[in-house]
């Protein structure tokens, strides 16, 4: 489940970076980059640059000019990526999909073009000549449905 912002952010003034608000930035690192409404015409991609405390961190736009961003936005780690693991836990209560954007349903529909079936691996990428991005891959699935995900960053 990707994280989303506890508060929302306002575009900020020309050379201020701006400060998300987040439940909490331990599962974050100074320089991953995020994208906030991944999917969205007015997604964005930030660096983090610093880490402030448990719930704020700063970010940078890189020169693009952000959106503004409302509460409980969707925040993606967006990381360039070798290989992408994922397999379905048990007690999944139907079949999980993975398509290439938000539009996937738990049913198929919407870009869904792969049904994860429980007690199968998936690898989409094909090492460092097949780079996929973390935030082009979507799940779908029902409410408490579990999958281990890996990373293989490159």
């Amino acid at each position: 489940m990707p994280d989303k912002l506890t508060a929302a952010m306002a575009v900020p003034p020309d050379g201020v970076d701006p400060i998300l608000h987040v439940a909490n930035t331990a599962i974050y690192q100074e320089g991953d980059r995020l994208t906030l409404d991944p999917g969205q015409t007015d997604a964005d991609t930030v660096l983090i640059g610093n880490i402030i405390d448990s719930t704020h961190m700063q970010v940078s736009s890189q020169g693009a000019i952000l959106h503004a961003h409302a509460n409980n936005t969707v925040i993606a780690l967006d990381l360039c990526s070798g290989i992408i693991l994922i397999s379905p836990l048990s007690g999944n209560t139907g079949t999980l999909w993975i398509g290439a954007d938000s539009t996937v349903t738990n049913v198929g529909g919407g870009s869904a073009f792969l049904p994860l079936v429980g007690g199968s691996s998936y690898n989409l990428g094909q090492g460092q000549w097949n780079v996929v991005r973390t935030t082009d891959q979507w799940l779908a699935g029902t409410l408490n449905d579990k999958v281990a995900i890996g990373v293989y960053v490159v």
